[in-house]
C-alpha cells in the first residue's frame, strides 16, 4: 500500500518534512502543476495495480498526453498539435521503445488504404519536431532508417 503525501506549493514544509517522511515510507509528490502530479500518481498506480487499460493518459519523461481531451503538457505547459500531429504522437508514445513504421502511422491518421502521398506524413512529422522543440524536447522523435531487400 502506498503512502502518499501531496505538497501543491510550499517548498519550506517538503524540505523539512521530505526526508523524515521518506523514511517512513511516504512516496513524496511535490508538483507546481496538479495536471503533472495527477499523471505522476497515475502512472505509480498503473504500476502497481496494472489497470492501464482503464487509464486514460500517458506520461513518458515529463511529457503528458491527455487521451480524454487529446492535450499533450510538457513541464506543465500546453503544446498546441493538430490533429494529425496529436495522432502521430499517440501512436509512438502507445509503442516507447519500438519502432512505429510509416505505414502504421499513415493508417492511423487517414483509417484507409486509400494513396497518401508518404510526403504528407513527413510534412506532418516536421512540424510536430518544430513545436516539440520550440518547447525544449530537442530529438524526442527520431527517425530510424530500415534496410529494405527485395528481389530483382
Amino acid at each position: 500500500m502506498y503512502k502518499i503525501l501531496i505538497v501543491e506549493d510550499d517548498r519550506i514544509i517538503a524540505d523539512n518534512v521530505c526526508e523524515q517522511l521518506l523514511k517512513c515510507g511516504y512516496d513524496v509528490k511535490i508538483a507546481d502543476d496538479i495536471n503533472v502530479l495527477i499523471a505522476k500518481v497515475q502512472a505509480m498506480l498503473r504500476r502497481t495495480y496494472s489497470f492501464a487499460e482503464s487509464t486514460n493518459i500517458i506520461e513518458h519523461n515529463g511529457c503528458i498526453l491527455n487521451l480524454n481531451d487529446q492535450t499533450f503538457t510538457y513541464n506543465g505547459k500546453r503544446i498546441e498539435l493538430t490533429k494529425n500531429e496529436y495522432r502521430i504522437l499517440q501512436s509512438l508514445l502507445e509503442n516507447i521503445g519500438k519502432v512505429v513504421s510509416r505505414d502504421n502511422i499513415m493508417m492511423k491518421l487517414w483509417e484507409s488504404d486509400d494513396f497518401i502521398d508518404d510526403n504528407t506524413l513527413t510534412v506532418n512529422v516536421t512540424r510536430l519536431r518544430k513545436k516539440l522543440e520550440q518547447a525544449g524536447l530537442i530529438d524526442y522523435i527520431k527517425t530510424k532508417k530500415v534496410p529494405e531487400y527485395r528481389q530483382i
